[in-house]
């Protein structure tokens, strides 16, 4: 395997925690008033920075009600977002098979880092990473610099590093920080069918079975 370090992000691709944030966005929205999103809307808060997703998703504008809607939705996801999550099919047989090989493990997201760590311990699977690195709650951090964080924790070069993610965002953070992308097509920002031509990514994982095969040079599915 030519890769030291593979890094995952959390939301949409070790994870569906969907329906922890769905539920947490719906009471954030009630809570002040404000119309309910529908389900194309709330997909968008799989992923990005909160903030960026009120802004985006439900049209607001004031700082002041972003604030306090995502003060909100961060008070009910500490109830609802770890019970509200599990890992998609065949990813921890994929973690378990990546240390046993002595593979690096990272987690890099944009979530708050101790909501990453609290989701991750819930559903059993927190002790395979070497290091979890995620947001701070005011947004500051880019997805590059949570990458780098965690390359730089563990040890690690760009050139021995693999980020596996399924967004735009984890594309753009990858190509910053100089890693390749596996993106996945199961989670919530690349379709279904995703082709993966733009430049960094390296292969497409239709499902988990795929990122080992990937990492081993020996995958149909990798970028045409």
């Amino acid at each position: 395997m030519r890769f030291t370090t593979v890094l995952f992000d959390l939301d949409g691709t070790l994870m569906d925690t969907s329906p922890g944030i769905f539920a947490s966005v719906r009471h954030a929205l009630s809570a002040i008033g404000w119309p309910q999103s529908n389900q194309e809307k709330l997909n968008l808060f799989v992923g990005p920075p909160l903030k960026d997703c009120f802004r985006l998703a439900c049209d607001m504008t004031d700082d002041e009600v972003i604030m306090q809607a995502a003060a909100i939705y961060r008070e009910k996801y500490n109830e609802a977002g770890p019970p509200g999550s599990s890992p998609y099919p065949g990813m921890t047989e994929v973690l378990e098979t990546l240390r046993s090989e002595g593979i690096l493990l990272g987690v890099a997201t944009l979530k708050p880092e101790p909501l990453a760590h609290e989701v991750l311990r819930y559903n059993g699977i927190e002790h395979y990473f070497d290091y979890i690195a995620g947001a701070d709650f005011d947004g500051a951090k880019t997805k590059a610099m949570i990458i780098e964080t965690c390359m730089d924790a563990l040890g690690v070069s760009a050139e021995e590093t693999v980020m596996v993610g399924d967004t735009p965002h984890d594309l753009e953070g990858a190509r910053i920080a100089r890693v390749p992308l596996i993106a996945v097509d199961w989670g919530f920002g690349f379709v279904r069918g995703y082709e993966g031509r733009e430049d960094g990514v390296m292969a497409v994982a239709r499902a988990a079975s795929d990122i080992i095969p990937i990492l081993n040079g020996s995958t149909g599915q990798s970028r045409p």
